[in-house]
């Protein structure tokens, strides 16, 4: 059986002018010109680290009895320094993310007075990038995105249960 629910009134649009968004998908253009063949190959060496990574950490190992030993434990020793070492922001390699909106025909709803609105008002915002992916090609995308079009944002992070 169904019964009929009341719907809620329509609220006002968050995706307005008011707000430094825009109801339309707007292309995004990177600042500098750049290669779609460098966009392919930083791709590839993307996709490619997360199986480099494993390998690298495995291959002292499966050297061992082949190399010198010592070859072997610098090769473990420095595979486990890159693990834990700390990571720090690459402003730089954000911009150079930039060159992913051709390949990827990245479009976006993000004004340039959102960055003043938000600098402006002292209030909850949620800004989003879609869709997800198990390789983070998304994440450096949204990175390029925020450095471009939220400078005095960019940093600020959040998840949400």
């Amino acid at each position: 059986m169904c019964t009929s629910t009341k719907l809620p009134k329509p609220t006002k649009l968050a995706a307005t002018a008011e707000h430094g968004l825009s109801p339309n998908l707007i292309k995004a253009h990177a600042d500098h010109p750049h290669s779609t063949f460098a966009a392919w190959s930083l791709i590839t060496l993307c996709t490619a680290s997360f199986y480099i990574g494993p390998l690298l950490l495995l291959a002292p190992f499966m050297l061992y009895p082949f190399v010198h030993p010592q070859t072997a434990g610098m090769l473990f020793c420095t595979s486990i320094f890159l693990a834990f070492h700390p990571v720090s922001p690459w402003p730089k390699f954000r911009r150079c993310c930039q060159m992913f909106y051709k390949v990827f025909n990245f479009h976006h709803n993000m004004t340039p007075a959102l960055d003043e609105i938000a600098a402006r008002e002292n209030r909850l915002s949620i800004v989003a990038c879609h869709p997800h992916a198990i390789i983070p090609l998304h994440g450096f995308i949204w990175a390029a995105i925020c450095d471009q079009m939220l400078p005095h944002m960019y940093g600020y992070g959040c998840t949400t249960d």
